[in-house]
């Protein structure tokens, strides 16, 4: 039942047949984690919280900084440096103080995943990199959980719904149906190092925020074996059906990326920092993009963007430790994985946290972006 504040508070959506009193209600109800506080995930939490989500989950490892004011609505200037999920949460119940909110202030992994996925009915993937992608389609896989995804480039964004129930027992298509794993080059390019504009993410989040709405009520179309394509400078849209061609074998995906993980080397920005000092024989290479480097840098680093590592092989020493770093350190454990995998490399250490825990934990006059 609803009581008479709700009904108050959510009568616009009560007056809409397809909603009614009773679907209010479902929303009321319903449990929804949304991974990823970022771009996509602040409107699209802002708009789930209106509606009256009863639950609702945020999952976010990072920290608010000035770039992210551009396009993440729901941080100030003040929340510069501070838990985008706790931050995201506090404002939020002051939008809606009768809906739970659950913060995990943490990474989503393969060891945390199942546990925290398995508490919700509906998951948002608002992440911005393929590698949790691929982890939350598995682990929603394993445990038959509905889930919607986004994906923003400049003025360009997708959107589609996966693993949605049918008939006769099956469901819908998975992530890895319209994006197999791939073993080629693209692999070691990440969305971290895309430029956006801001109101794109606010339109893909927001969409993301309305199929969640129709799947809690089962209303119009969803996108259920479909992708969305939206170009904003043109506002054309367009449809891609898409054939479910991948049987997702999830204990092997996991056990293949638990290896993949298990095996990376390591190195915190205090240890390379000792090296440093030591003087000993590394060699740095920084995969950022050029605008990225040029904000700042690790001194004698040779840059290698992404892009360019395939065709830059020869520039790898073989005799010295290598210790490859990016923005988090997101691109150059992909990289990492593709050297080791194509050109058998081993002598390859990844910068735990990237060049920002370096500015955060070793150089702080360094600038962060």
């Amino acid at each position: 039942m609803l009581s008479n504040h709700q009904k108050k508070r959510y009568a616009r959506h009560i007056q809409l047949n397809e909603i009614g009193i009773e679907g209010q209600i479902k929303i009321c109800e319903s449990k929804i984690l949304v991974i990823g506080a970022g771009g996509l995930g602040c409107p699209a939490l802002q708009y789930l919280t209106s509606a009256g989500i009863g639950k609702i989950g945020i999952v976010d490892f990072d920290v608010v900084e000035i770039s992210n004011l551009q396009r993440q609505i729901l941080f100030t200037e003040e929340n510069i440096g501070k838990s985008k999920a706790i931050i995201a949460g506090e404002y939020l119940r002051k939008l809606n103080n009768s809906i739970e909110f659950e913060i995990f202030n943490q990474k989503i992994t393969l060891e945390n995943g199942e546990q925290i996925i398995s508490k919700y009915d509906l998951i948002l993937d608002c992440s911005d990199n393929f590698e949790t992608r691929y982890i939350i389609n598995d682990i929603c896989v394993k445990l038959n959980k509905i889930w919607i995804f986004s994906a923003i480039q400049g003025f360009e964004g997708q959107l589609g719904s996966c693993n949605i129930p049918l008939e006769n027992n099956e469901r819908s298509n998975t992530y890895r149906c319209i994006f197999p794993e791939t073993s080629n080059n693209n692999e070691i390019l990440n969305c971290e190092s895309l430029g956006i504009l801001g109101v794109t993410a606010g339109i893909l989040g927001t969409l993301q925020a309305l199929e969640a709405i129709k799947i809690i009520l089962s209303i119009g179309e969803v996108l259920k074996n479909r992708i969305l394509l939206l170009n904003v400078l043109t506002l054309q849209q367009k449809i891609i059906h898409i054939k479910k061609v991948y049987v997702t074998n999830t204990e092997n995906n996991i056990n293949n990326k638990n290896d993949k993980n298990k095996n990376m080397r390591e190195i915190t920005v205090r240890e390379l920092h000792q090296m440093i000092k030591n003087k000993e024989a590394i060699q740095l290479i920084d995969v950022r993009e050029k605008y990225e480097y040029e904000i700042c840098y690790l001194d004698n680093c040779e840059l290698i963007p992404v892009a360019d590592i395939p065709n830059h092989i020869e520039k790898i020493q073989k005799d010295k430790t290598v210790v490859i770093y990016c923005h988090h350190g997101v691109r150059s454990a992909n990289v990492i994985n593709y050297l080791k995998k194509n050109h058998q490399l081993n002598n390859l250490y990844n910068l735990v946290g990237g060049i920002h825990a370096w500015a955060l934990h070793i150089d702080t006059n360094m600038p962060t972006y």
